[in-house]
């Protein structure tokens, strides 16, 4: 599955909300998770520019495989997702594998959809709020940040590691 995106930051969640609302979005998630990422000592995930992730998401448990495809005016990855059933099972089974896993990542998601697009409200520890918008298009991307009141200016297609880094917190 692709997935195509951009971030778009420190916006006012009670607004945005408001505003999904007003054009039919409908809330999907409202949650808490945490993420481990994983990557081999020699770091070849990162350096072949992929990322594996692990997530409890209360009572569900996913992992992902996320290959870079471009960063030009939208984060363009392949990603495949799986459910885990046993979190702590499959965290001892990557460390057993080889693999190093970062310090854990918190983060609350408020999720809303409308037709094929997804908007992620993001907040992590000591980061401002943040608004995800994943479409099939870079196109539909504007149309929606646009009718929420956004430029393409404010459109970031960053990773959480930019994230991190505008802010001056580590990631990984």
């Amino acid at each position: 599955m692709r997935e195509i995106e951009v971030k778009i930051l420190e916006i006012d969640i009670d607004s945005v909300i408001s505003k999904l609302k007003s054009l039919g979005a409908k809330k999907s998630y409202d949650k808490q998770f945490i993420s481990y990422y994983y990557d081999y000592k020699d770091e070849r995930l990162k350096e072949n520019k992929s990322v594996f992730r692990l997530r409890k998401e209360e009572k569900i448990n996913r992992i992902s495989f996320k290959k870079f495809i471009s960063k030009d005016i939208v984060k363009d990855m392949e990603e495949i997702e799986c459910l885990v059933d046993d979190f702590e099972n499959f965290r001892l089974i990557m460390k057993m594998s080889g693999f190093i896993e970062s310090n854990p990542f918190q983060k609350r998601r408020i999720s809303y959809k409308l037709k094929e697009v997804t908007f992620d409200i993001d907040t992590y520890p000591r980061i401002p709020p943040f608004l995800e918008i994943e479409a099939d298009s870079y196109e539909t991307i504007v149309k929606y940040a646009e009718l929420l009141g956004f430029k393409k200016e404010q459109l970031k297609p960053w990773n959480s590691k930019e994230l991190f880094k505008h802010y001056g917190e580590d990631f990984l």
